[in-house]
């Protein structure tokens, strides 16, 4: 009897263990280790974008995933002297092709929805020196005040075999036209000290060393197209 006990407790654990949803593991994109402008220290360009997703539905004979993004963008600037922030910009691995729709849900925190544009559009969004990124929020008539939280929201509507994580959005730009930095994300701060602008961002600037290797590597590139 004991032993058909410990059989029996055994298996409810590992349905529950199997069964149990995973738990959105946020990934965070700090933006202030680079800044656009060199008068302006991307130390005081101090804010996160924690992102997250989770399934919310799976339909085999549909060919259909829908998928929840959390986009947790927290100002981290002093209320006194800080910065706002209006542009936030980030990255996906996720295939076009993929991706049936890409729409956005709600906001949390204070703002409103319908004053933030979301855009979805693979290495074509511009945002300073930083690359081209894929996904873009952008406010033309509101802010994220210093020390504001906001949540956005995103419903991602896919084929049925993609299997996100968060690393899936922890990814690097495009490299710009003629340039070489690349970021894994970005927002545009602004009404800072002395009414200070700038992007700042989570960035890779190649090495000097790195950038030689490249201009040598286009000049040979070059020199094979002219013979």
């Amino acid at each position: 009897m004991t032993q058909k006990l410990i059989v029996i407790c055994t298996l409810l654990f590992l349905i529950l263990l199997v069964g149990a949803p995973r738990a959105a593991a946020k990934k965070k994109i700090p933006l202030s280790t680079h800044s656009s402008e060199i008068s302006v220290d991307p130390g005081l360009l101090d804010a996160d974008l924690d992102i997250s997703i989770e399934l919310l539905q799976a339909k085999p004979d549909k060919d259909e995933k829908k998928w929840l993004l959390t986009l947790t963008a927290a100002n981290l600037t002093p209320e006194i002297d800080g910065f706002s922030i209006d542009e936030l910009y980030f990255n996906t691995t996720a295939s076009p092709g993929d991706i049936e729709q890409f729409k956005f849900k709600d906001l949390v925190g204070g703002g409103n929805k319908n004053n933030w544009d979301l855009t979805y559009d693979t290495d074509n969004i511009s945002a300073a020196d930083f690359g081209l990124f894929d996904i873009s929020l952008v406010s033309t008539s509101e802010r994220i005040e210093p020390q504001e939280t906001f949540i956005f929201t995103i419903e991602i509507k896919t084929t049925f075999a993609p299997e996100y994580t968060e690393e899936d959005f922890f990814t690097l730009s495009s490299a710009p036209p003629g340039g070489t930095t690349t970021a894994y994300g970005a927002g545009y701060f602004f009404d800072g000290p002395e009414e200070q602008i700038a992007y700042g961002a989570y960035a890779l600037t190649p090495e000097p060393a790195t950038i030689l290797l490249l201009g040598l590597g286009g000049l040979a590139l070059l020199r094979k197209r002219r013979v």
